[in-house]
């Protein structure tokens, strides 16, 4: 499956030009932003693939965790890591079905979030073999990826409203101003993660 313009864009980091800053460049990033979130269920492949195959596949569905094009979201090697630790379902005859890519999708998008005995622990009580129940959590997957990526481009996007309206500032103004608006957001995840955290820790006495 090809990916789409916006995610094509997403990773990729071009030399700033004359008109460029880091500002027109944060509001670039967050027009294509919006446009970015995993595959649905209906989207993913309904064959099964081989490793290489999913992890192309992958690569092209998850540009928005890129940094650059060079980034790797999902290597053969993470996957057999999350195999190994039982984070994953084994592939059965070196295949993976649309649910194990489901699977795989969850614990890459949230890998730099929450630990590895963490994501177990959320995926624990669902197998390749319960396709409806993994139909409906990836669905909600999904359901509040989308959500969380409205919220976090609307916070972007309005922390930049001056400037997206054509207001100049001087080089250092827009430095401050992005520190500031990436503090927010990382304490902002920070905190959401270890809530998170807490939550999947009191689950584990029960």
């Amino acid at each position: 499956m090809g990916k789409s313009k916006k995610q094509e864009k997403i990773g990729k980091i071009t030399s700033p030009g004359k008109e460029s800053s880091p500002v027109k460049e944060v509001i670039e990033w967050n027009r294509y932003f919006t446009g970015c979130s995993a595959a649905d269920w209906n989207r993913l492949p309904e064959i099964e693939l081989y490793m290489d195959q999913v992890v192309t596949f992958l690569d092209r569905q998850m540009t928005m965790y890129r940094k650059n094009e060079n980034d790797k979201v999902v290597t053969r090697s993470m996957i057999n890591n999350y195999t190994k630790d039982r984070v994953i379902p084994r592939a059965e005859a070196k295949k993976y079905s649309k649910e194990h890519i489901a699977l795989i999708t969850v614990v890459c998008s949230l890998k730099k979030v929450l630990s590895i005995p963490d994501l177990s622990n959320l995926l624990k009580d669902f197998n390749v073999n319960q396709g409806d129940e993994v139909e409906k959590y990836y669905e909600l997957f999904c359901d509040y990826q989308k959500q969380s990526i409205e919220r976090t481009s609307r916070i972007i996007s309005e922390s930049l409203k001056e400037h997206e309206s054509g207001k100049s500032s001087d080089g250092n103004e827009e430095k401050i101003l992005l520190k500031s608006l990436a503090l927010k957001l990382a304490v902002e995840a920070q905190t959401q993660s270890a809530a998170a955290e807490q939550i999947l820790s009191i689950l584990e006495k029960f």
